[in-house]
């Protein structure tokens, strides 16, 4: 009976990374980002330093033939990470 308990909780949980919220920003950040690497807390660099993070990242994505962020993903995710920047 354990091991079903165990088993039951172990498959109905998702990694943290894999919940949504109400947050498209972060949605977004949480499933484009996170798909290549490990996400950096929003509030370990300044909103400045996110701007030069995202378009740096931009470029690499499209050096690795990665369809780069649209507009509209580029924009919800900066406007996340900056709400959530060191400084705020």
């Amino acid at each position: 009976m354990r091991y079903l308990l165990l088993a039951t909780l172990l498959l109905s949980t998702q990694p943290l990374w894999a919940e949504e919220t109400n947050d498209a920003g972060e949605n977004l950040y949480k499933s484009r980002c996170g798909m290549c690497h490990q996400l950096p807390e929003p509030g370990m660099l300044t909103a400045m330093q996110w701007r030069i993070v995202l378009e740096t990242m931009q470029k690499r994505m499209g050096h690795l033939g990665m369809p780069p962020l649209t507009e509209a993903e580029y924009r919800q995710i900066l406007d996340y990470l900056s709400r959530h920047a060191r400084g705020r």
